[in-house]
């Protein structure tokens, strides 16, 4: 486990924490509104409208950590939405991720 650890460390990707596996892996479980909106919901996270309307925000607390999802519309015709989700714990990122979101 140390080892992963390190190794992972080397590569530049986050050490996580195991605690925050099953939040973590719920979050990139998440494909498709309804999912999200269940996620959101089983979480307890709360809808944020944003500045000027065009993201989506979700944000709670979950398991002592802070969470937050990121509704991304297209940035042109061709291209997909986009989620983004991010866990803190005392101002540490114990997960990050950005990827492609179907509506």
């Amino acid at each position: 486990m140390v080892k992963r650890r390190l190794e992972n460390d080397a590569r530049g990707r986050g050490v996580r924490s195991a605690q925050y596996d099953s939040l973590c892996s719920a979050l990139d479980r998440i494909h498709g509104q309804q999912a999200l909106t269940d996620f959101a919901s089983d979480w307890g996270l709360h809808r944020s409208p944003s500045e000027d309307g065009t993201v989506e925000v979700w944000k709670g607390a979950a398991m002592g950590a802070g969470v937050e999802i990121l509704l991304l519309p297209p940035v042109s015709a061709s291209s997909d939405w986009a989620i983004s989700t991010l866990v803190t714990v005392g101002g540490r990122v114990e997960h990050v991720r950005r990827r492609p979101f179907r509506i």
